[in-house]
């Protein structure tokens, strides 16, 4: 499915997809020329500020599946969120993480690159999309291995036998 062309139906909505990327990720001058939005702001705010920001970045999304985007794009666009929303549940880290990670602004860029070059930005998306499996199968074999390893010296422990 291609984005909706229809100028009268989405034009006003894309326009506000863009103001809440911008109020979300980059609406303030911070220090050191940083730009923050009220996403670094509101997720200071523990568990609560969190789950807003992310109900409000997935109104970005939930605009793009509306209009039509391919699916790897969609996908891409959750995993920018599910970064940002992992490495938020650390504290002190994922606040100072929120004023740098913006998965907003970085949606909104798949969405122009789309526009202006289609075929481009879903192969990239589903190249993007393929290494995230490939190391996400790589962490899920290095906790089975981790797992395995602990049980067995456990085991050893427990059973007195040596290792």
């Amino acid at each position: 499915m291609k984005p909706s062309k229809d100028p009268l139906s989405s034009s006003s909505e894309k326009s506000s997809i863009n103001r809440l990327a911008r109020l979300l990720d980059a609406q303030f001058q911070g220090p050191f020329g940083i730009r923050i939005g009220l996403d670094g702001l509101i997720g200071l705010i523990p568990v609560v500020g969190d789950l807003i920001t992310s109900a409000l970045s997935l109104g970005i999304v939930g605009y793009a599946y509306r209009q039509g985007y391919p699916m790897s794009l969609i996908l891409r666009m959750l995993v920018n969120i599910l970064i940002e929303s992992f490495i938020d549940a650390i504290p002190i880290i994922g606040n100072i993480f929120d004023f740098f990670w913006k998965s907003n602004l970085k949606n909104l860029e798949l969405m122009n690159s789309y526009e202006a070059h289609p075929g481009k930005a879903k192969k990239k998306s589903v190249v993007f999309l393929i290494l995230i499996l490939i190391i996400f199968a790589l962490i899920v074999c290095c906790v089975i291995a981790l797992a395995t390893w602990l049980l067995i010296e456990a085991y050893q422990v427990i059973s007195g036998t040596p290792s």
